[in-house]
């Protein structure tokens, strides 16, 4: 958790010193439709899922967007139950690269089990977004057992 602290303060301290421009000029968003699949760290594919969902990129200044999100997963286009999975990224922009971290809660939802709901998890990305493409690759790991047991995702994001 330390660490996690230190980064969260570095990163923080990035922003501040950057040189800002006149914020309504940067201020712009993007909405992505994505779709994609999710493995656990041995990359097995053995227990795989299927995600799709939306999000929405928050331009704020030349380097920084914010990226709210939702998602549903699935097992082997079975749709009882499904795992809600809402979230937000904080992402640095450079030239068409991103990388960043956020929160994500997952939800376990359906008829067949009882709901549940996870704990918050660090979500960090890696991603290459075009005008209408962005294509993503994450990591999702639980505080408790930090990257003890890590969820590794690929998206592709159709934007609007």
């Amino acid at each position: 958790m330390k660490k996690l602290a230190i980064g969260c303060t570095l990163f923080l301290m990035v922003l501040i010193l950057v040189p800002q421009q006149s914020p309504a000029q940067d201020v712009g968003m993007n909405f992505y439709i994505n779709f994609g699949v999710i493995t656990d760290d041995s990359f097995s594919f053995n227990d795989w899922l299927w995600s799709g969902g939306a999000q929405l990129d928050l331009h704020i200044g030349p380097l920084f967007m914010l990226s709210p999100e939702c998602d549903v997963i699935i097992y082997r286009f079975e749709f009882d139950p499904v795992i809600l999975a809402p979230g937000v990224i904080a992402n640095i922009k450079l030239s068409n690269f991103f990388l960043g971290a956020g929160l994500t809660k997952w939800f376990l939802i359906g008829s067949s089990v009882p709901t549940f709901e996870s704990d918050f998890a660090l979500k960090a990305n890696i991603g290459l977004r075009t005008s209408n493409l962005k294509f993503t690759l994450y990591g999702i790991s639980y505080f408790d057992g930090f990257l003890d047991y890590l969820i590794i995702g690929l998206t592709l994001g159709f934007g609007f």
